[in-house]
């Protein structure tokens, strides 16, 4: 879809709700992408793309974890019936704990400002909401 209409910043248009409505402004400047790459479906090559380049990864996100999920590093398997897509990067912090950072796209009062943080080198990453199974 992108690669045929552009894409533009999140600024130019306002997303309400999931009941609301984008309108992108006609004189607004839109982007456009070549292709993309499908990312092995493993932590280390999610970790390499995410160095690389942006990266979108599938996930469940309708688990009983993930809905009551409001800070911190999550760390509960919810499952791996993908159905949300988010963008992902990753951070180790002065503990020395690794996680990723996943931004949301609905409004910024989810969780912790529209991200949540998901532990990275768990012992079966596909099982952290399918988040290393499905991965542009």
């Amino acid at each position: 879809m992108i690669q045929k209409n552009g894409i533009t910043f999140e600024s130019v248009y306002s997303y309400t709700t999931i009941e609301g409505k984008c309108i992108i402004e006609q004189n607004s400047s839109l982007v456009f992408i070549d292709g993309y790459k499908k990312v092995r479906a493993n932590e280390n090559s999610l970790l390499k793309a995410v160095a690389n380049q942006h990266v979108s990864v599938a996930i469940d996100s309708l688990g009983f974890d993930f809905e009551d999920y409001y800070g911190g590093v999550f760390v509960q398997n919810n499952g791996t019936n993908l159905d949300h897509e988010m963008m992902v990067g990753y951070y180790t912090n002065k503990h020395g704990i690794k996680y990723w950072i996943l931004r949301n796209s609905w409004e910024p009062i989810w969780r912790e400002g529209g991200y949540m943080r998901m532990l990275r080198g768990a012992s079966n990453p596909q099982e952290l909401c399918g988040m290393a199974t499905d991965v542009y």
